[in-house]
């Protein structure tokens, strides 16, 4: 037995032995597995236990004007947000929230009502109805702050900058195109949690402030960008067009001080407007750019010795067959130089410089001043042009565009063309931003684009003349000549295509005037469009004024002293009949009997008809009405508008249309 007892022992403690083994190597195992395998799972989970993790949205950079001034900024403003767990009476609760935020009462309910932990209420409310709400104590309700997009200069370059939605995200323009590198990253900080589970954190979120996006320079001048909307939305509703924009560059540059647009509207309240007028017309409307593109034509033939600077040409009288089709000027021209056909812009020379230098030739030029290609400016939507190869033009097709029918281009693109002529004929890709700046405080600068040379130096230097005389007596465009300066540009008026009949319209037109000043020692292009003016169109008569207005101040900005020798302390030019557009200006009238003007004009206007151009001129002249005189035809009056017994008092423009010898 004794022996029996000893193997029972023996094999008892072995069994005891092994199972005390056993567990402790399947306790090593397991301490193994959770320190080394499950380490980093473990970790995480017990950190959650008293780190909580907080994702800090980043402040939306600034923008600012070339000068450092404000264009948009972001403010702290406050949201009420709700935990429906802590609410015991989510109806009674509802009716005083939904009363203090203006929300509708089910839907507040509703949220109040839900399981969630976490609804909003209301974003971005007045700071002072937050305090009362905040005043209230209300279980369940909390504040936060959040970011919001303000632009301090309200409607003040507002289709530029574009504007941004509830959420800060880049609806439209600048805001748009920059969106990512404007939001920044967020931050992920941890902080500690305490007994209540609320995150603590002695420093507060962010205490360094990078959480925040890049801050934007762009070139624009507010001074100038400010002239620009002004004059241009007094002359949208002067001449009641549907719209006007304009563009302001810097010829050394090629930095654009301005881009106007109007009608305009409050950037910090977008949606009371349509989606039209909140459109940067400037960069994604396109229009026929008209006259303003007879100058490249004959700088084209010029640069490829098609013609010569002392060349003539028969404008036939005013009317030209093309391909079976009329060109026509609206004056009896015979021979005219190159000056001249600037100047009066005639149609039928340019069409016959333009068959010289053949469809190829033409649309190479204009591919090189960057018709039909985006500038690449940084904004969205920008509009490309529109022009059909050289291979799909008609033989009256070449003479239609080279006067600027059947192409199509933004006034950015017109502005960055005309900067050619300006800078002694090299193109450059217009300029929008001066620099980026990072939260750390480094600043990228932005290179400007390389130059191509597009004409010669003796081109430029033969051309500038032409634009010169078109501001000047005799030319389309003396309201563009400002005190002091010499000024160089062209006039354009191109007829729109009626919506109903799909041909040009005889009533709908867009004004434009393309220049830059001083002509001899170029500072700013300056490009005005406005859509659709009444009655009175032409580039001449609507758009030149404007370009003066934006030019003085521009020279003003820009420390641009005047030339002595250019102050004129004389009297206004005064407007007489003799161009393809409008009414020219000549300073004096040639030593002739006066025409008798009636006595009894009074406060009516007289006839006009029967009388000769230079009857009628005089005539207008004597009346002294402050009003544009628009004349159509040659030979005599053969009607007028107003008519006859008008009052002069509710005159707002003079157009004669004459015909005959």
């Amino acid at each position: 037995m004794r022996n029996l007892d000893k193997k029972r022992f023996r094999f008892r403690a072995r069994v005891l032995l092994f199972m005390f083994v056993l567990g402790m190597g399947a306790v090593a195992v397991r301490s193994g597995q959770l320190q080394i395998v499950q380490h980093e799972n473990l970790s995480r989970l017990a950190q959650n236990q008293y780190l909580k993790k907080v994702k800090v949205p980043a402040k939306r950079g600034h923008i600012y004007d070339r000068n450092g001034k404000d264009m948009a900024i972001s403010v702290d403003v406050p949201s009420i947000y709700a935990d429906p767990s802590k609410i015991i009476d989510p109806r009674q609760i509802a009716r005083v929230v939904s009363a203090k935020l203006d929300l509708d009462l089910d839907r507040v309910y509703q949220r109040l009502a839900s399981d969630k932990v976490f609804v909003w209420l209301k974003r971005l409310v007045d700071p002072k109805i937050a305090r009362e709400i905040k005043a209230l104590k209300l279980d369940g309700i909390y504040l936060t702050k959040e970011s919001k997009r303000f632009y301090p200069n309200k409607e003040l370059a507002s289709h530029l900058l574009g504007f941004t939605g509830v959420d800060n995200v880049g609806l439209e323009g600048i805001e748009r195109f920059f969106d990512k590198s404007l939001a920044g990253e967020p931050q992920v900080i941890q902080t500690v949690r305490d007994a209540t589970g609320h995150s603590v954190l002695g420093g507060g979120l962010d205490p360094e402030g990078l959480a925040s996006g890049d801050n934007l320079r762009l070139t624009i001048d507010l001074q100038i960008q400010h002239k620009a909307e002004q004059v241009l939305s007094e002359q949208v509703l002067k001449s009641k067009s549907k719209s006007g924009v304009a563009v302001v560059m810097d010829v050394e540059t090629s930095q654009i001080l301005a881009l106007a647009v109007a009608p305009s509207f409050n950037a910090n309240k977008p949606a009371k407007v349509s989606m039209a007028t909140r459109r940067n017309r400037a960069v994604v409307d396109m229009f026929e750019p008209g006259s303003t593109v007879k100058p490249f034509v004959v700088a084209y033939a010029l640069e490829k010795q098609i013609i010569d600077i002392d060349d003539t040409f028969d404008c036939e009288e005013g009317e030209y067959e093309v391909g079976g089709h009329t060109i026509r000027d609206s004056h009896e021209y015979e021979d005219l130089d190159l000056t001249s056909i600037i100047q009066k812009s005639s149609n039928i020379c340019t069409a016959k410089i333009a068959e010289k230098v053949g469809k190829r030739g033409l649309f190479e030029n204009y591919r090189e001043l960057g018709f039909a290609s985006k500038t690449g400016i940084p904004f969205p939507g920008e509009a490309s042009g529109i022009m059909r190869s050289w291979k799909d033009w008609t033989d009256v097709g070449l003479a239609t565009i080279s006067f600027g029918q059947g192409i199509a281009i933004t006034a950015m693109q017109l502005a960055a063309a005309y900067r050619v002529f300006a800078a002694d004929g090299y193109y450059q890709q217009p300029q929008l931003i001066l620099s980026k700046e990072a939260p750390s405080g480094a600043v990228e600068l932005v290179q400007p684009g390389r130059e191509r040379r597009v004409y010669s130096s003796k081109v430029v230097s033969q051309i500038k003349p032409m634009l010169e005389k078109v501001v000047g007596p005799g030319g389309t465009g003396w309201r563009a000549a400002i005190d002091g300066y010499a000024v160089a540009g062209k006039t354009g008026t191109s007829q729109k295509i009626d919506p109903v009949t799909k041909g040009y319209s005889s009533h709908l037109y867009q004004a434009i005037f393309s220049g830059y000043v001083p002509s001899r020692d170029p500072k700013v292009i300056i490009v005005v469009m406005l859509d659709e003016p009444y009655k009175i169109h032409t580039g001449g008569a609507v758009a030149a004024p404007v370009f003066a207005e934006i030019a003085k101040t521009a020279m003003r900005q820009l420390s641009v002293l005047p030339s002595a020798s250019l102050v004129d302390a004389g009297a206004a030019p005064i407007p007489t009949m003799d161009s393809a557009e409008e009414v020219e200006v000549t300073p004096n009238f040639p030593k002739r009997a006066p025409v008798e003007v009636s006595a009894n004009i009074g406060k009516k206007v007289p006839s006009f008809l029967g009388l000769t151009a230079r009857e009628s001129i005089e005539q207008f002249v004597a009346m002294r009405l402050d009003v544009d005189l628009e004349m159509q035809g040659s030979g005599r009056v053969i009607s007028q508008d107003p008519p006859k017994g008008t009052r002069r008092d509710s005159v707002e423009f003079l157009r004669l249309e004459l015909k005959g010898k």
